[in-house]
């Protein structure tokens, strides 16, 4: 007998996660390339590193790796209650957003059961939700923009569960607040909302609402999934967390692994969350980084979508996988967005200065 005929059925049709050149360290690219310069702009990381105290306090926990961390990760539970506001029953803590949305399906979905999910969008929804036996749903976004419109029309008796990626991934766009709440008003109880706000903490309109500013005011089934792997700079520490009501949170504890977030992970969450001044800081610089790399596409005539995240989604009007050969050749790896049906479209993390600067000399002679 085969592997592949005792393995869950909805299991063997699935992608392993096969790392390509984009997803690669910086010194494996380096050591591929054979180059001394690379510029990796392709997975919406912090350029800029932990904050300060996080490292310092990963240090010393680092003396009690031999020791189990806190299953429950009541400290850094609280902390975030405190942040936002709500009791502590409202946090559950994750590897990293990615698990959260496993979790999700794993206490929520059953074979059959349909998940409407907007689309081109974070690609972790689709294998969940398929690994589960249920069906996603796909909608198509309108002017790069989820159409609330369209996927509460999507909604049928056997819809369980709709994600929203607020900002989305991989376009930068956002939902308003009051859009979402009048979605969330309407669709039935029985439905569970995701909103996943990895980037949140990077939006600069204000007519942005957070759904943790729901969960308690709306009498529907939310639940917002938030992570440390983006403005915190802590994307190897794998911290992220989910914010529902209790009922909610109790379902996820059922399926959740013990021990799930381990120590040095919930040590350096807890040091970063109440560092406001690391956050302004860095989200200033991505702000003012946008706009530069805004006024140096219009300079070339090349579209783009204004984004709310730490990424920008550009049309360069070529293959976007011709393209991103070209700018590896030089040290500069990019994310194609061919996997999301944009043949010609680069997604752009923001980095540092020097890196934006060698993106801007190396792109701009694709166009000489």
């Amino acid at each position: 007998m085969s592997v592949k005929e005792i393995m869950r059925k909805k299991a063997r049709d699935l992608e392993a996660f096969t790392p390509e050149l984009a997803d690669f360290t910086v010194e494996e690219i380096k050591k591929t390339l054979g180059l001394d310069r690379v510029a990796k702009l392709s997975f919406n990381e912090n350029p800029w590193g932990p904050f300060p105290t996080a490292v310092e306090a990963i240090k010393k926990a680092a003396f009690s790796l031999n020791l189990y961390p806190d299953a429950v990760a009541k400290e850094l539970r609280q902390a975030l209650a405190d942040l936002y506001g709500l009791p502590a029953n409202f946090f559950v803590l994750s590897n990293g957003a990615d698990e959260m949305i496993a979790l999700l399906a794993q206490t929520f979905l059953d074979e059959g059961d349909e998940v409407v999910i907007p689309f081109p969008t974070f690609g972790q929804y689709f294998s969940s939700v398929t690994l589960m036996g249920a069906k996603p749903v796909k909608v198509g976004l309108k002017d790069y923009k989820i159409d609330l419109e369209s996927v509460y029309n999507a909604i049928t008796e056997r819809t369980k569960m709709v994600i929203l990626c607020n900002p989305n991934n991989p376009t930068g766009t956002i939902i308003t607040g009051d859009e979402v709440k009048s979605f969330i008003r309407d669709v039935p109880e029985d439905v569970l909302v995701v909103i996943d706000e990895a980037y949140a903490e990077y939006v600069e309109d204000f007519k942005f609402i957070s759904g943790t500013k729901l969960v308690q005011e709306i009498n529907n089934n939310i639940i917002v999934v938030r992570t440390f792997s983006k403005i915190y700079a802590l994307a190897a520490a794998r911290v992220g967390y989910g914010v529902a009501k209790p009922e909610i949170i109790e379902a996820i504890n059922k399926v959740r692994p013990p021990f799930n977030v381990n120590v040095l992970g919930q040590v350096g969450a807890l040091n970063s969350l109440f560092d406001k001044e690391s956050v302004e800081r860095i989200k200033n610089y991505t702000m003012k980084a946008k706009r530069e790399l805004y006024h140096f596409l219009d300079k070339l005539g090349i579209s783009y979508v204004p984004s709310e995240t730490n990424f920008v989604l550009i049309d360069t009007g070529k293959d976007c996988v011709e393209v991103f050969e070209f700018l590896a050749r030089e040290g500069v790896i990019v994310r194609t967005a061919d996997v999301w049906g944009l043949p010609t479209h680069i997604r752009l993390t923001i980095g540092s200065p020097e890196d934006m600067e060698f993106f801007y000399r190396t792109f701009k002679k694709l166009y000489e």
